[in-house]
């Protein structure tokens, strides 16, 4: 039987994000003029995540390839391709009733691409960019665009910008026969989905999502980021698979509202520290959504040249926190939480911190030209440790405690 993976792993489309991350540091300004025309780059990246017992392993491979081309000083091309294969274990039902808590999972093989491209437009000190993508697995599909517009203000020290994308997805779910959602069975497998069998049928979901960004340069050493994020989501958000025991003749399909307004501020700073030659990064996030999770987030990163000058070592560390959903319950069969109810681990109570290293070697050919072609070459290889923590997800009465191992490989290139 097969199941939607969890949320906490990966997500269904890098659009589902909601727009380009604008990110700026120090290297952002200290760039003399816009990039030369007849411009291409290639990057290729492959990362591994691995997620171990108790309540199911789960390993996701995630190849992903991104073409780019400057045929010109203000205009530019990309297109890429992504995949996640999965394979693993995830729930199925959550909770049983008499209040014993329990869980019962099945195996999970899904194998979900994207396919994406657009352009960019640059004129002096402002840049445009569009976007689309695709994507689509066995139950799943997504088409999204994006649009993100930025400006370099007072001698280029200042930077502010906006974006918006919006996602248009259609998820399979099981032809429902009863309007009671406590009724409701979840979908057994996704072999007839987006086909004519009338024992399935396809749900709307529908993003909106906002960001607007105010880059600073203090000084040739210091620099701030402030990012105000807002993401609007409307339609089927349960898992159609997952089921819930609230008590009644037989386990329901997860039932969660249809609307869920997500907003986010976050503020980061890079600063470089001259003595020790090592560029320091340091940023916080607060979030709060209508379904009443909150929650902050932490990280750090140290960066600097180690050895010799094309070789970068970046050591970082994250912690993150939330409280649950307001109708989230570890057991609804003895504390119901109103209409709404489900099995997401990811809607619970939850922390986890993460700590990685990354190294990244870009020797650059300088005016001579490896092949006549090749101006520049960087290869990359990091891992990260992740642990989690659900206080209110229980597995027979005990909290659920998981550990994640993430090691991803990159190579670049500049023609």
């Amino acid at each position: 039987m097969q199941l939607i993976r969890p949320r906490s792993i990966t997500r269904r489309a890098p659009s589902r994000s909601a727009f380009v991350a604008l990110a700026a540091g120090l290297t952002v300004f200290a760039a003399e003029g816009s990039p030369r025309g007849e411009v291409v780059s290639f990057d290729s990246r492959y990362t591994l995540y691995r997620e171990g017992t108790p309540y199911g392993n789960m390993l996701v491979h995630n190849p992903s390839v991104l073409l780019g081309a400057k045929p010109t000083e203000s205009f530019g091309l990309h297109a890429g391709w992504q995949a996640d294969v999965v394979s693993g274990a995830s729930v199925k039902i959550r909770n049983e009733t008499r209040g014993v808590d329990a869980v019962t999972t099945a195996s999970v093989k899904d194998f979900r691409q994207v396919a994406s491209g657009g352009f960019s437009l640059e004129r002096k000190y402002v840049t445009f960019e569009a976007g689309y993508a695709y994507g689509w697995e066995h139950d799943y599909k997504s088409h999204s665009v994006d649009f993100s517009a930025k400006t370099e203000l007072l001698q280029r020290s200042m930077e502010l910008s906006i974006a918006y994308a919006r996602n248009w997805d259609s998820v399979c779910d099981r032809v429902q026969s009863d309007i009671d959602p406590t009724r409701r069975r979840g979908l057994e497998k996704s072999t007839a989905c987006f086909t004519a069998d009338p024992t399935v049928t396809t749900r709307p979901l529908v993003l909106d999502a906002f960001q607007a960004g105010w880059t600073q340069l203090w000084s040739p050493l210091f620099a701030t980021q402030l990012i105000y994020s807002r993401q609007v989501l409307n339609g089927f958000q349960s898992n159609p698979y997952r089921e819930v025991n609230l008590g009644v003749s037989s386990p329901a399909q997860e039932y969660v509202p249809e609307v869920r307004d997500r907003q986010a501020v976050a503020l980061k700073a890079n600063l470089y520290l001259r003595p020790i030659k090592t560029a320091l990064r340091v940023g916080v996030r607060a979030y709060r959504d209508t379904w009443d999770i909150r929650s902050f987030t932490g990280e750090v990163e140290l960066e600097r040249y180690v050895l010799v000058d094309a070789l970068r070592l970046r050591l970082r560390g994250r912690y993150y926190t939330q409280g649950s959903a307001t109708f989230y319950s570890d057991d609804y069969y003895l504390v119901p939480r109103g209409k709404y109810f489900t099995g997401d681990r990811e809607l619970s109570t939850m922390r986890s911190w993460m700590a990685g290293a990354r190294f990244a070697f870009g020797p650059s050919a300088g005016q001579q030209r490896w092949g006549g072609l090749l101006s520049k070459v960087e290869l990359s290889l990091g891992g990260d440790y992740v642990s989690y923590d659900y206080s209110d997800f229980t597995i027979a009465g005990t909290p659920l405690h998981k550990t994640a191992i993430i090691v991803s490989f990159g190579a670049s290139l500049l023609f």
